[in-house]
């Protein structure tokens, strides 16, 4: 008999690695290569985080070129192209970083520095070339795949991105990919899932920080303040957490309606996320300082849904049954009206936290071992509060191993007694 975990994964791209599943990609859509523009993607074939191509967001700042057997071939600012070692081609194109390798060089610093560019100084651009950065990354598509067809994410390019690869590569045609990317992305191998291990450990600190910090009078501002020294204090004093980036999230008070302060019946919700290692965690928690009897009954409702759509969690559910579970558990609790698009996402190196595929009434793929998922279920009443929910959740070969842990509590007292 066919396993739920392996009828889960025949849907999805199969192998052991990263690499195997590229492979498979690029044999399904039959392919021959797969280029990687945006900064996400490039992240994920190469293993490396550019921490320029992230905060600049242009597409084609780096680029990563494979085809399929395992072949990489990497474009990139010449200040960082010697980080991708573990490809058959590297090429440069400048940027406006002034930079030198003095390593090895001998005698006084004029002449170390003299040594390492004996060709003399050099014309930088302002940002960066255009027109070179397209050469690289042509070249690097060369270097894989001298004709036939490549996927992309063209859906996201700039015209003036797309347009340049295609008149460099005249013998190349560039299909639409970034469904391929998304459920390539889908699956994680155990470097992902270790750092977004971290990443759940450390937001869950500073959500704690901001819980334990709730004092009447507090803005949005100080709660998230609150919740930024407890992340960035924990991460300061624990090695573990070498690779932090950024410590990111939205604080909200009241019901939106206004700007508020905490205080008696007002909710505080967190939906917070950090960055580990390029890879973004989210979860959330509400609180809020003597509830009111409302505010406690959707609070209640929405506990007792999510523990409803965790319990489904596991290899071969559909996600869309999972959706399910989550929206009928809310209209059965008496909120007959609730209607929320997605109750929940993969997770991984998106800066925008919400990476497909998601936890739909459209989607009806499995959930599949590797899987890494935040669910969730807001809520966001005028008059009454704003709730978030939102755990996350790896899936297992038997089942689904949650990655937070703070307790469901609605009072901050009884969430710390509950800790």
């Amino acid at each position: 008999m066919v396993s739920k975990a392996e009828r889960a994964a025949n849907v999805w791209y199969e192998g052991a690695t990263r690499q195997e599943r590229v492979a498979d990609a690029v044999r399904r859509k039959k392919l021959d290569a797969l280029l990687a523009l945006t900064s996400e993607n490039a992240a994920y074939l190469s293993g490396r985080i550019s921490v320029i191509a992230t905060l600049w967001r242009i597409p084609g700042l780096v680029a990563v070129a494979t085809d399929g057997r395992g072949a990489l071939a990497a474009a990139a600012g010449d200040n960082e192209i010697g980080g991708y070692e573990d490809v058959v081609a590297r090429f440069a194109h400048p940027l406006w970083i002034e930079h030198l390798d003095l390593r090895g060089a001998e005698g006084d610093l004029a002449m170390r520095a003299a040594a390492a560019r004996p060709d003399g100084s050099l014309a930088r651009p302002a940002q960066f070339d255009p027109d070179l950065m397209l050469d690289a990354v042509a070249a690097a598509v060369r270097a894989v795949a001298a004709r036939g067809r490549v996927g992309t994410e063209l859906a996201v390019l700039p015209a003036w991105v797309a347009d340049g690869v295609r008149q460099r590569l005249p013998d190349t045609e560039l299909v639409e990919a970034g469904a391929v990317f998304d459920d390539l992305r889908a699956i994680k191998d155990d470097d992902e899932i270790a750092h977004l291990r971290l990443a759940a450990e450390l937001t869950e600190v500073g959500i704690a920080g901001a819980r334990d910090a709730l004092t009447p009078g507090m803005s949005a501002v100080g709660v998230s303040a609150a919740y930024q020294r407890a992340a960035w204090g924990r991460a300061a004093s624990d090695p573990r957490f070498a690779a932090l980036r950024e410590v990111e999230g939205l604080v909200s008070v009241g019901d939106g309606t206004a700007a508020t302060a905490v205080g008696p019946g007002e909710t505080v919700k967190l939906d917070m996320q950090v960055d580990v290692g390029g890879y973004h965690s989210d979860v959330g928690r509400t609180y809020a300082l003597e509830p009111t009897a409302a505010q406690q009954a959707v609070y209640a409702a929405l506990r007792d849904a999510l523990a409803a759509l965790v319990a489904t969690l596991g290899p071969g559910v559909p996600m869309r049954e999972v959706w399910r579970v989550g929206i009928e558990a809310m209209r059965g609790a008496g909120f007959a009206n609730y209607s929320r698009g997605h109750l929940g996402h993969s997770v991984g190196l998106a800066h925008n936290y919400e990476e497909p595929p998601f936890i739909a009434a459209d989607e009806a793929r499995p959930l599949a071992p590797g899987m890494a998922v935040s669910v969730e279920l807001p809520y966001y009443l005028l008059g009454v509060g704003s709730f978030q929910m939102e755990r996350m959740a790896l899936i297992t070969e038997s089942g689904a191993e949650m990655l937070d842990t703070l307790p469901f509590a609605l009072e901050p007292g009884a969430a710390r007694a509950e800790s």
